[in-house]
C-alpha cells in the first residue's frame, strides 16, 4: 500500500501509460481506443492487486487497529492521525476542481496546506514504521 502511495505521488499513474490513470478518468482509460490493450491489462491487474491488498489490510489489521485506538495506543493514534491528514489533503485537492472549473484562482495557501497534510501523513506513517522496526511498539501491547 505504501509503495502504491509513493508511486502515485511520483506520478507513476501518468508516466508509463498513454493516458493518466486518475480516479476521474479510470473508466475512460479502459474504454479509450487510444490506450493499447496490453496497458489496459497491466493496469487492471495492478488495480486488482491494490484493491486486494487494501481489503486484506483492513480485514487483517482493522480489529487490532480499533482495539489500539480504544486503548489509546500511540501507534494506533499515529495511524489515525495520518489517515485524517491524508483524508483532509484529498478533500482539499477535490475542492480545487470546482473552483478551477469556475475560473477562480485557487489560493496558494490552500495548495501549501494540502502538500503539508500529505507530508505530515506520510511522516506519521514513517514514524509508526520506524517505531515498529525498533521494537517500540509490539503486537502484544495492542492486544489488551
Amino acid at each position: 500500500m505504501l509503495t502504491a502511495a509513493v508511486a502515485r505521488e511520483l506520478d507513476f499513474h501518468a508516466r508509463f501509460t498513454a493516458h493518466a490513470i486518475d480516479k476521474r478518468f479510470t473508466l475512460r482509460f479502459f474504454v479509450s481506443p487510444l490506450v493499447p490493450t496490453w496497458q489496459k491489462a497491466i493496469v487492471a491487474v495492478l488495480l486488482a492487486l491494490l484493491v486486494a491488498a487494501a481489503l486484506a489490510l483492513v480485514v487483517r489489521e482493522g480489529p487490532r487497529f480499533l482495539r489500539g485506538l480504544r486503548a489509546r495506543h500511540p501507534a494506533a493514534i499515529d495511524v489515525a492521525a495520518a489517515l485524517a491528514a491524508l483524508a483532509a489533503a484529498i478533500a482539499l485537492d477535490e475542492a480545487r476542481t470546482p473552483v478551477d472549473r469556475a475560473g477562480l484562482a485557487v489560493p496558494e495557501f490552500a495548495q501549501t496546506v494540502e502538500e503539508c497534510l500529505e507530508l505530515g501523513g506520510a511522516a506519521l506513517i514513517a514514524l509508526v514504521l520506524l517505531s515498529a522496526a525498533r521494537g517500540l511498539t509490539s503486537r502484544d501491547s495492542m492486544r489488551r
